[in-house]
């Protein structure tokens, strides 16, 4: 006898449950791609029953996205809404053709009509668009009350627009990404339950009094948790953002991505531009090693801007800085002290692809660097050709300081850590592999 029943057999509830575990949870994270793969729909072709039962079970198709350039893809919108009945949705909308088709602002708006009946249901929204289809898009959305909303997204190749959205209201709304935009004054008064705020590749821009965007907006959202900030412009200047400026007492998480040409003066500005006294995990995306080495000399930043961070990460995209430079150079980027003044309470210091990493990992904790009390774990991920030093700074930090009971863990990328192998194995050495691929797909 065959104790295994048929699938066909299965309770209707089991079945419902193995479908709904098929829904991606990040739906919205790739708004430029829509999601092939869906369980539901797959389920409601198979055979009679199971299409009664999906159908039935209005959750299952609570995730609704639609490419407004395919007419196809707009029917099987409208049955999504159909079918999830009274549910929370998660929408996702798209006017994007990588090979040029658009379609204009009338077929748009009718494509769109569908979605306006249930807007009051929506929880999740995530809306891409060129520049010249992105008010067509947000029109549905400009007078109306949004009760469920708690999740925006908005990308757009570029879009010089105010953001009109929501004039009744938002009032769970949390978590907002912006990306592409140039923003506006006023601020929108939907932003003020905000605690998760992402503007990318935003300028900033002043209003007639000279007050930087930025600088109101993060004024007006008094909840703030996190905030990821990736300006295409410097934000300095008497008519922009003064030091200190950007004070989020709140501010948990701060995610600063540097515009590629940036100076380390004008990282040294952007950094100060903040006032995050509760700040506990720091990112400074597009850093140079002699970025690194600049904001730890003390003397550049005189007062602990960041006194509660325990967790601080620079994370370089590729460059040849410490390529063909003579050692006079390179001797004048070293890092003479632990910042201590800086990040008092620092616990954890992540590199990823960063310039000068040996001569950094050496001077905070390699064999002659000055204690740093606090600090627990080291990640690094050096790029292949510097693998080897940052392997042998590592091994002489180990046999100097191994007396001493000071030697950090270390959370080493796969070629870091399959070059000592044997050594980590050999003398206990406390390391641990880590997969920097999907820390570097969070940062964007």
């Amino acid at each position: 006898m065959n104790d295994l029943a048929p699938i066909f057999s299965l309770p209707t509830e089991l079945l419902v449950t193995i479908v709904a575990a098929g829904h991606r949870e990040d739906f919205l994270a790739f708004p430029s791609q829509l999601d092939g793969w869906k369980p539901e729909w797959v389920m409601s072709r198979i055979c009679r029953r199971f299409r009664d039962i999906s159908i039935a079970a209005s959750s299952l198709w609570r995730l609704a996205q639609v490419d407004l350039i395919s007419e196809h893809s707009v029917e099987i919108f409208k049955l999504y809404l159909a079918r999830s009945q009274g549910c929370e949705i998660w929408v996702n909308l798209r006017e994007l053709s990588w090979d040029g088709e658009t379609i204009e602002p009338p077929l748009i708006a009718e494509r769109l009509s569908p979605i306006v009946p249930h807007i009051g249901r929506i929880q999740r929204l995530g809306i891409l668009s060129n520049w010249e289809s992105m008010a067509a898009m947000l029109a549905p959305f400009r007078d109306v009350q949004v009760p469920c909303l708690e999740y925006l997204q908005l990308h757009s190749t570029h879009h010089d627009c105010p953001v009109e959205l929501f004039c009744s209201g938002a009032p769970k709304l949390t978590f907002l990404t912006l990306s592409g935009f140039t923003p506006h004054f006023p601020i929108p008064q939907w932003t003020a339950s905000l605690t998760h705020l992402e503007l990318w590749g935003c300028e900033d821009v002043v209003d007639t009094g000279g007050n930087s965007f930025f600088a109101a907006i993060t004024t007006h959202c008094p909840s703030l948790v996190h905030l990821y900030i990736n300006t295409t412009a410097r934000l300095y200047g008497p008519h922009n953002i003064s030091v200190g400026e950007i004070h989020i007492p709140t501010l948990k998480t701060l995610h600063i991505c540097l515009s590629y040409d940036f100076s380390t003066e004008a990282m040294l500005e952007h950094i100060a531009f903040f006032d995050t006294p509760a700040v506990t995990d720091l990112t400074i995306d597009y850093a140079h090693g002699d970025d690194v080495s600049t904001l730890f000399c003390p003397t550049n930043l005189p007062h602990p801007v960041f006194p509660a961070v325990t967790s601080l990460s620079f994370v370089g995209r590729g460059c040849t800085c410490d390529r063909g430079l003579g050692s006079a150079r390179l001797n004048s980027w070293r890092i003479p002290t632990p910042p201590l003044h800086i990040f008092p309470a620092l616990t954890s210091l992540t590199l990823i692809n960063e310039c000068f990493m040996a001569n950094i990992v050496e001077d905070l904790v390699g064999p002659d660097s000055q204690p740093w009390p606090l600090l627990q774990t080291v990640t690094l991920c050096p790029t292949t050709a510097y693998v080897q030093e940052v392997y042998t700074v590592i091994q002489n930090t180990v046999r100097s300081r191994r007396q001493r009971a000071v030697v950090p863990k270390f959370r080493l990328s796969p070629r870091l850590y399959e070059v000592g192998e044997e050594y980590w194995a050999e003398n206990g050495v406390d390391v641990e592999l880590f997969d920097p691929t999907e820390l570097v797909l969070a940062l964007g």
